[in-house]
């Protein structure tokens, strides 16, 4: 049997990434990579997440829109917290392929308009 989180539990799981989220001075962002080549940067709400609510965090203020900083095939992410931590990280793949995000289109050129149209985190059950 795995162990298990009751609601609350969760709540506060999810509520820990959304306070990580909030430190520093500068702008939280969600970061697309290629490797270890950023992409795209999607900078996100002055309050990056709202409350939790069944264990998950859902981003505030979207959709957003970036555009590319360089050509790539996004396979991965990485959130920084407004002082530019990395606090979560994670798989990239196209819709229906299982990534932790899931986009449209994985291959980027520079100077590509993109967006974000939602962003959630949910915490382990």
């Amino acid at each position: 049997m795995s162990i298990t989180h009751n609601t609350a539990v969760r709540n506060l799981l999810a509520g820990v990434v959304k306070t990580a989220h909030e430190t520093g001075g500068g702008t939280a962002k969600l970061r697309l990579r290629d490797s270890a080549t950023t992409v795209v940067d999607f900078n996100l709400a002055a309050t990056p997440f709202g409350a939790a609510s069944s264990g998950t965090i859902t981003a505030n203020s979207l959709p957003i829109e970036a555009e590319a900083v360089a050509s790539g095939e996004i396979d991965n992410f990485i959130t920084l917290d407004k002082a530019g931590t990395q606090i979560l990280a994670g798989s990239v793949t196209a819709v229906g392929m299982g990534g932790d995000i899931e986009v449209t289109n994985t291959n980027v050129a520079n100077g590509q308009d993109c967006e974000l149209e939602t962003l959630t985190y949910t915490s382990p059950l």
